[in-house]
């Protein structure tokens, strides 16, 4: 089953509008009791919003992939190579996966198709 994203309304003379805007130029880390969240804007229009764009590994930190995120992941590599399904060149897939299970998270994804093997990864 597939969660359905919440939607909410931004008044646009908040707070919450201000940091949106914001995202517009860069991404934005949002943090709360020492966990982090980032916002970055998708363009809706096909175009590209950023130079970060154009290098999808150019905001990765691999120092927050967390103990629980890789062994998850090492989890999902076994059972895909026990069910015989590629896992070599996936290992990005893998890693977003693990850490949408690991953290409850809806994985957004454009091509769900590399996800339907994984288990209990909730895709829109």
């Amino acid at each position: 089953m597939v969660a359905t994203p919440k939607v909410f309304a931004v008044a646009s003379d908040g707070e919450l509008a201000h940091i949106l805007d914001e995202a517009v130029e860069a991404p934005i880390i949002l943090e709360r009791d020492g966990e982090r969240f980032r916002l970055v804007r998708e363009s809706t229009a096909g175009v590209r919003s950023t130079a970060d764009d154009e290098d999808p590994f150019a905001n990765y930190d691999p120092e927050r992939v967390t103990r629980e995120v890789a062994e998850r992941c090492a989890e999902i590599r076994a059972e895909l190579t026990r069910r015989q399904r590629r896992v070599r060149p996936r290992a990005l897939d893998l890693i977003a996966a693990a850490t949408a299970l690991e953290y409850g998270l809806t994985l957004v994804t454009r091509n769900t198709a590399d996800y339907q093997d994984i288990p209990d990864v909730l895709l829109l």
